[in-house]
């Protein structure tokens, strides 16, 4: 699924995201983090749903994960390359 066009913010993302698990499936690659916990924290206010509240946890993790990893490559890059 792609954004309108004319979409001038990220709610289209966050309205799909919380529409169905189906539709967070195929969003969730598009989605930052300030998406995520956007998504997240209308989804804990409204209606709780268990597997996208999770699939949205778990997303935000794993950004996290891959911007530590990205920022510990940088910073030892330098030992690796002087071996």
């Amino acid at each position: 699924a792609n954004p309108p066009v004319s979409a001038p913010d990220r709610s289209w993302y966050i309205q799909l995201a919380l529409k169905s698990t189906r539709s967070l499936s195929d969003v969730i690659g598009e989605l930052t983090e300030e998406d995520c916990q956007s998504a997240l924290e209308i989804e804990v206010a409204t209606r709780r749903r268990r597997g996208i509240v999770d699939r949205l946890i778990f997303k935000i993790a794993d950004l996290h994960r891959q911007q530590i990893i990205a920022n510990l490559q940088e910073k030892f890059s330098w030992h690796v390359a002087n071996q």
